[in-house]
C-alpha cells in the first residue's frame, strides 16, 4: 500500500475502502513510487513478470501494449501512450471491463481507451 511515496494514481490513491488495489501482491512503499524502476517483487514473485504485462496469455493493457526497451514499465510519472495517460484521473476501462475489477477506483465517469 502507498504510505508516504508517490502514487501512480495521484487523483485516486491506490487504496479503496482500506484495501490495496493489488490484494494478491500488496505493494509495499516507503517513499518509493508504486512501480519503481524494476518490477515489483512480493513474496518472491514479480507483480509484472513478463514486462509487456501478460497474464494467462492476455495483455493487461490490450489497447495500449506496453513496449519494454530496458526502461521501467511504470516510470515515476503516469504512462503516456499516443499522448494519452494510461492512468488518467478516472478508472481505466478496456472493452467495458475495468483493469482493476476487484477494487474499482471510484469515480463518476470512466475513460474508454
Amino acid at each position: 500500500m502507498i504510505s508516504t511515496g508517490q502514487s501512480l494514481f495521484p487523483n485516486h490513491p491506490v487504496i479503496s475502502n482500506g484495501q490495496s488495489l493489488f490484494p494478491c501482491h500488496p505493494v509495499k512503499s516507503n517513499d518509493q513510487s508504486l512501480f519503481p524502476c524494476h518490477p515489483v517483487i512480493s513474496n518472491g514473485q514479480s507483480l509484472f513478470p513478463c514486462h509487456p504485462v501478460i497474464s494467462n496469455g492476455q495483455s493487461l493493457f490490450p489497447c495500449h501494449p506496453l513496449i519494454s526497451n530496458g526502461q521501467s514499465l511504470f516510470p515515476c510519472h503516469p504512462v503516456i501512450s499516443n499522448g494519452q495517460s494510461l492512468f488518467p484521473c478516472h478508472p481505466v476501462i478496456s472493452n467495458g471491463q475495468s483493469l482493476f475489477p476487484c477494487h474499482p477506483v471510484k469515480s463518476s465517469t470512466f475513460l474508454q481507451l
